[in-house]
C-alpha cells in the first residue's frame, strides 16, 4: 500500500496557533483528531496534527498526518495519508489518498499551494 504525500506552502501571514484553531474545526469535521501540538524553538514553530477516520468502502481506518513549518517567512506544509488497507493484501481502495486530498483542498483555501 502507497502512502499519498503532498508538500505544499504560503508566504506566512498568521501564527501556527491561529491556523491550528482553523484546522482543528475542519479535520475534526473530516474525522478524528488524534494528536495536534505546536512546539517552538527559537524563531520556528512546527505544527503537528494526526487524524484518522474509518472509511466504510473497505471496513478499516485510515490516516493523516499534517506537519506545518513556520519559520515566519514561509508556512510550509507536509501531509500524509496512510493506512486504510484491508485483506490479506492490504489495499485501501483509495481511502488513504481521498484522505490526504480533502486535507489538501482545506489548505488550498488557507493558501497553500503545491
Amino acid at each position: 500500500m502507497e502512502s499519498a504525500v503532498y508538500t505544499l506552502k504560503r508566504t506566512s501571514h498568521e501564527s501556527l496557533a491561529e491556523l491550528q484553531d482553523k484546522l482543528l474545526k475542519e479535520f475534526g469535521d473530516m474525522g478524528s483528531i488524534s494528536y495536534n501540538h505546536i512546539e517552538e524553538n527559537e524563531n520556528v514553530e512546527v505544527l503537528l496534527l494526526v487524524c484518522e477516520k474509518y472509511y466504510f468502502r473497505n471496513g478499516s481506518m485510515a490516516a493523516l498526518a499534517l506537519q506545518c513549518i513556520n519559520d515566519h517567512k514561509e508556512q510550509k506544509a507536509i501531509l500524509v495519508g496512510t493506512g486504510g488497507g484491508s485483506g490479506i493484501a492490504n489495499i485501501s481502495w483509495g481511502a488513504n489518498a481521498n484522505f490526504a486530498n480533502k486535507a489538501k483542498e482545506i489548505l488550498n483555501k488557507y493558501g497553500f499551494s503545491e
